[in-house]
């Protein structure tokens, strides 16, 4: 989940698959924001199974988040190789900040598996300060505690100014845990506050038992 450019993620539980990595990418996970495409590379997990499923998920990209899938095949099982994604140039919003992570379903119907996020620089990013998740205790949230949902709060010290468009991404698990909310647009008494958006409490039940 975050606000505009800044990647912030609260967790509903502890993940248990390390984040991909980006072949592109430079020591300071950063690409240039003319390149053509790039590969994102989920490692090797224990028990990689045929038909297995990985989702890619990625926010923002040019038009709110870009997902995509593969499938494990027995070639990828017994030659150990790890499931890649290439997201071409025309899904890459330039100047911002990614957050890149995946989702395993396992072919045997047993619980899905969430990554950690890898967090990739496009071009020249201006960082926001994190949004913060109100009902929250510290990074955990509790489904059943928010029948209502949660707020997501864009702090003041974001320094908003009337006509600004702020877009908060939540990226949990694939469909209706990584929902699109729609952006705010900083109204003439807004200028300097905080700004907040609403999740549904249904976005937090398909995403219990992620991060």
């Amino acid at each position: 989940m975050n606000a505009k450019k800044k990647k912030q993620n609260t967790s509903l539980s502890a993940t248990t698959l390390p984040a991909p990595s980006v072949t592109e990418a430079d020591d300071n996970n950063h690409v240039a924001a003319t390149v053509t495409a790039v590969t994102v590379v989920v490692p090797v997990w224990s028990g990689m199974a045929v038909r297995d499923r990985v989702d890619l998920l990625w926010a923002p990209d040019v038009t709110e988040n870009y997902t995509d899938y593969v499938p494990v095949t027995a070639s990828m099982v017994a030659r150990n190789v790890s499931p890649t994604f290439s997201v071409p140039s025309t899904e890459i919003a330039t100047n911002h900040e990614a957050a890149i992570s995946y989702v395993v379903t396992p072919a045997d119907g047993s619980d899905n598996e969430s990554s950690d996020v890898y967090t990739l620089s496009i071009g020249e990013v201006q960082l926001l300060p994190a949004p913060t998740v109100d009902e929250a205790d510290g990074t955990t949230i509790s489904v059943g505690d928010n029948p209502d949902g949660v707020t997501v709060t864009v702090p003041a010290s974001a320094s908003l100014v009337a006509g600004d468009v702020v877009t908060v991404y939540w990226t949990g698990n694939a469909g209706d845990g990584t929902p699109t909310v729609s952006p705010e647009t900083v109204s003439g008494n807004g200028t300097g506050k905080a700004l907040t958006f609403h999740i549904d409490a249904g976005v937090l039940t398909a995403d219990a038992g992620t991060m």
